[in-house]
């Protein structure tokens, strides 16, 4: 074999060169062997494993609310995620809700919030347009459980319908009592708002019908009952009282006062003047008890009314017991005076028992100064 140093030379150089030449053409015919024909297939019949859509980023939000009802959600959502639609149901709209805060959240998982700040009270559901906007639906979770923390109690009070004023005023002060719940509410921010109660009053069966939730309820009727009391006191202190002092009638018989008709007309103007000093002692009393303003708590005063009978010489009275006993009295006094005046006037020769110790009185003086006499004559004997 002929050894040729150029031919070895050049194959040494070139090795290389043809190496790399035949890997190219290796690969190509083991591609082409590989590679199937390919038909395009529609977007359509393509399965979303296939052909996994586009990640969406959703928008967040924030979001402040101050609290008190399911109600003010509606302001809060509109007014600071410009949400236009939002529906609560009649059942929901009441339902108390804390204060709370929330930074760059989803609406889903402000809608989660709500309803775990309820307590379960509350279903909330957001339904997003993709095309921008959404829908906000607040319902109640259970409308048994709403519908059973709405209250509702009937209050009889008979004392206070007897009085149109009365009324007016346990109204008034029901309102008073809601408008401090609801400032109470409004400082503290904290567990079960005060959703207050509201009071009708139906005159025709004398009860207040009273709506609300339990502590409203509860303090109205504590409230009315607390008035209706006050005046039933009052009332039976006023019925025992004119129980005590229920109107009598005697008759006192006055034969020398009628005897002259001077008599019997000053006997009555003196009894006008004792029937004007009861009725000023009333006034300083009531005046004195400061209860003046107020009939209910007025106590009945002793008192007369005096008819004179002139043909049967007897003296009417009409009133309280206490107020006869009184006049009475009186009558009997006046009536003694009468009659020593009668006998004195009738025989003018009768001795009184004045003039007897008087005359008595002088005859023994008489006497005494006889025995004195006598015994000086016998001495100077």
């Amino acid at each position: 074999m002929n050894h040729n140093p150029t031919t070895s030379h050049t194959l040494a150089r070139r090795g290389p060169i043809l190496a790399a030449a035949a890997s190219l053409l290796f690969a190509s015919c083991l591609f082409a062997q590989t590679s199937a024909p390919t038909t395009k297939v529609p977007s359509s019949q393509v399965s979303p494993e296939e052909n996994p859509p586009k990640a969406t980023i959703k928008k967040i939000h924030s979001l402040k609310f101050e609290g008190h009802e399911a109600w003010d959600l509606n302001y809060a959502l509109r007014g600071q995620l410009s949400a236009e639609n939002v529906v609560v149901t009649g059942t929901a709209w009441r339902m108390p809700m804390p204060a709370f805060e929330l930074r760059n959240v989803t609406l889903t998982e402000i809608a989660h919030t709500i309803e775990f700040l309820s307590e379960g009270k509350l279903r909330v559901e957001v339904l997003e347009n993709p095309g921008g906007g959404a829908v906000w639906l607040i319902g109640a979770n259970n409308f048994a459980a709403a519908a059973a923390s709405v209250k509702m109690r009937a209050v009889a009070a008979p004392n206070l319908f007897a009085d149109d004023k009365a009324v007016s005023e346990i109204q008034e002060a029901a309102e008073a009592m809601q408008l401090a719940r609801a400032r109470m509410a409004t400082v503290y921010r904290g567990g079960d708002f005060a959703r207050g109660a509201s009071l009708e009053p139906l005159k025709s069966q004398k009860i207040f019908v009273v709506t609300g939730d339990e502590a409203g309820v509860a303090g109205l009727e504590s409230l009315i009952k607390a008035a209706e009391q006050r005046l039933a006191d009052a009332s039976a202190a006023n019925v025992a009282s004119l129980s005590a002092n229920a109107p009598k009638m005697r008759a006192v018989p006055a034969p020398h006062i009628f005897a002259k008709e001077r008599r019997w007309k000053e006997m009555l103007v003196l009894a006008e003047k004792t029937r004007g000093s009861w009725a000023d002692l009333n006034s300083e009393l009531l005046k004195a008890s400061g209860s003046e303003r107020s009939p209910a708590f007025r106590f009945a005063l002793p008192w007369v009314k005096v008819d004179p009978r002139a043909e049967q010489k007897v003296f009417i009275l009409m009133g309280t017991e206490a107020a006869i006993a009184g006049m009475e009295s009186l009558i009997n006094a006046a009536e003694k005076l009468a009659a020593g005046e009668d006998a004195a006037d009738a025989s003018p020769n009768i001795i009184t028992e004045e003039q007897e110790k008087a005359m008595k009185a002088r005859k023994e003086s008489k006497l005494k100064a006889a025995e004195e006499a006598a015994k000086k004559d016998g001495s100077a004997k």
